[in-house]
């Protein structure tokens, strides 16, 4: 029986935990102050509905019990990092507000200075955390969160409805789920342009088809993934020279529901997922940068949540070397370095995470074990 599980086990796909990364170093890059990072703005927010997309699982919306398990598992992965660690930063919120981070005379006229919040404020700021509607400063990346399980919860719950209509398989269900996503994203386009505030469904409208597209290249998985090495590269190469091409001719922002046209969003979006992956697949090949993005595409989340704060660590650091004001650190970054210090901000702001993330998992690992030890 154990042999039998093990033999359909679904091995991990390493290129995604590469893709996965190389997205989260961009992510980082852009907040490190990278100069070209208006590319990035194009395509890395969307490599990770796309991926999350790609890890769908058909059986997820079965029956009401399997919707109710995703959705809780999705409420497990999204929410509670979001609601645990917006809490945490709205009760250091006036700390930081009140440790010499605009010092006497260093104030910026064009960077106001950080509000105190109240006692009664500060529980206002946690309970809308908990409803996804207040997000601290210094977690800035976690409306990812938010849009993530609005849309993965969505898409499953249509699933599941459509399975209770004629013709319910999974050939007709890709196709409706792709009307489904035009009709969506228009809808979303549409809030985008009277720049509509919906509280997330606006959201839900415009990226609800990239998640679509990662179920639809997971579909197609095996068709693509025995592709030679220079497959790969001219792919890449073609990708590449498609989002240059576009690059000059609209405009993207995900974390503001913004973006030129519908078109301009899906070319941008599948042709930086395309870059992104393939490129994963060639570095896959290469064994010592293989498992080091593999550990940092596994380790995401943590980048996610402490890249902004380690990267204000810097940026104090920065400030007392060179003899400059600390100014606002509830803000996003404000690092001054050049290319070479851009780098090293990067480097310094995925890998403290990441070894932070590896403590705390093999913490974890060792409590696990000593709780089974004293039931057994």
């Amino acid at each position: 029986m154990q042999e039998s599980k093990s033999v359909i086990k679904k091995p991990r796909i390493d290129e995604l935990d590469i893709a996965k990364a190389i997205a989260i170093i961009l992510m980082v890059m852009d907040h490190s102050g990278v100069s070209f990072r208006t590319f990035f703005w194009r395509f890395h927010m969307a490599v990770f509905f796309i991926a999350s997309g790609f890890f769908y699982k058909e059986s997820s919306s079965e029956s009401i019990q399997s919707v109710s398990g995703f959705v809780f598992n999705k409420f497990r992965r999204n929410w509670i990092p979001f609601f645990v660690w917006n809490a945490v930063f709205v009760l250091l919120h006036n700390v930081l507000a009140n440790t010499n981070i605009i010092p006497p005379g260093a104030i910026v006229s064009s960077i106001p200075a950080p509000e105190i919040y109240s006692v009664r404020e500060i529980m206002i700021r946690i309970v809308k955390g908990a409803l996804f509607s207040y997000k601290e400063p210094l977690i800035g990346g976690f409306w990812f969160f938010k849009i993530l399980f609005l849309i993965s919860c969505s898409y499953c719950i249509v699933d599941y409805l459509l399975r209770k209509i004629p013709f319910s398989k999974h050939q007709n269900r890709i196709v409706v789920q792709l009307v489904i996503s035009v009709l969506f994203l228009a809808f979303g386009h549409a809030c985008s342009k009277q720049h509509i505030d919906l509280h997330g469904l606006e959201y839900i409208g415009s990226y609800y088809c990239l998640y679509y597209f990662g179920i639809v290249f997971h579909n197609a998985y095996d068709r693509y993934k025995g592709f030679r090495w220079y497959i790969w590269i001219i792919i890449l190469l073609v990708a590449f020279g498609i989002l240059c091409w576009l690059y000059p001719r609209g405009r993207i922002g995900y974390n503001r529901n913004d973006y030129t046209s519908p078109q301009y969003l899906l070319a941008c979006a599948i042709s930086g997922w395309i870059m992104v992956y393939s490129a994963s697949v060639l570095l896959n090949k290469i064994p010592v940068i293989r498992n080091l993005l593999i550990s940092i595409g596994k380790r995401t989340v943590f980048v996610l949540i402490l890249h902004i704060p380690v990267l204000k660590i810097v940026e104090i650091a920065e400030a007392y070397l060179y003899g400059n004001p600390v100014i606002n650190l509830t803000t996003g970054a404000n690092l001054r370095g050049g290319a070479i210090l851009v780098v090293l901000y990067t480097i310094i702001g995925v890998g403290v995470p990441v070894i932070l993330g590896i403590i705390y998992q093999k913490i974890k690992i060792i409590f696990l074990r000593k709780a089974v030890h004293l039931k057994t």
